[in-house]
């Protein structure tokens, strides 16, 4: 059992708040299912340059991860500024655009907590259809398009075939009840709808993974299970 200790003397871990508040400024208003790789795609910029914008700062420092954004967040999206080349005339040449490349990862596991290894998969992102086996960790990693929204993930165990569907870019931020929510969700913990409710079966929930994980079931989101959380999700 986990324990917080001050001056000798034991204290519960303290709660972390739900954090469920939009943070940023700018015009862009964040939608369920973005995130910083496609909106940037979108609108014919980098990420770095987004994230880089002095405008963009607070929701930088909110948002570690920029993949997870919340929907409400606020961005400034730079005027697209036009570059310029000198080149000879009558002559070929050759430019290469910048591209950029978001990867999707995901690793299995069954209901024991160990890797599903060595198990064929299809996975379906918008036109692109990827095929293979996971590896020994049960993983599987493949480039996608920045602005890919959803998928479907088709597993082949012997004779079973199980589909799941992707919506990819809807995981909330760490910290926040739907982020923690849909984590234990994609852990095969049922929590109910995800709905940012700290409500008695979301409770029910986090002690059941607290008590999975040896934590202190306290039914919070304190800061050791929101850890915890994201460690064994890996987001």
């Amino acid at each position: 059992m986990a324990e917080n200790t001050t001056n000798g003397r034991d204290q519960k871990p303290e709660a972390s708040p739900s954090r469920e508040i939009p943070v940023g400024a700018g015009d862009y208003v964040v939608k369920p299912g973005d995130c910083i790789a496609s909106i940037a795609y979108e609108h014919g910029h980098s990420r770095e340059t987004i994230l880089n914008h002095p405008a963009n700062q607070e929701l930088k420092r909110a948002r570690e991860n920029y993949h997870i954004l919340l929907p409400g967040d606020r961005l400034t999206i730079p005027p697209i500024c036009p570059k310029e080349v000198s080149a000879a005339t009558d002559m070929r040449h050759r430019f290469q655009l910048k591209g950029t490349t978001e990867f999707f990862q995901i690793r299995l596991l069954d209901l024991a907590g160990e890797p599903r290894s060595n198990l064929r998969y299809v996975l379906v992102i918008g036109p692109k259809t990827f095929s293979g086996t996971t590896d020994e960790q049960g993983e599987l990693k493949h480039a996608i398009p920045p602005n890919a929204k959803q998928g479907r993930l088709i597993l082949y165990d012997g004779s079973d075939t199980e589909e799941i569907e992707l919506r990819l870019g809807d995981l909330n931020p760490q910290g926040t009840t739907s982020g923690a929510q849909a984590r234990l969700t994609n852990l095969g913990i049922d929590c109910g709808p995800i709905d940012g409710i700290l409500g008695p079966k979301t409770r029910k929930a986090i002690k059941r993974f607290q008590k999975l994980r040896s934590l202190e079931q306290t039914g919070e989101l304190d800061d050791v299970t929101l850890k915890e959380l994201e460690t064994r999700h890996g987001s």
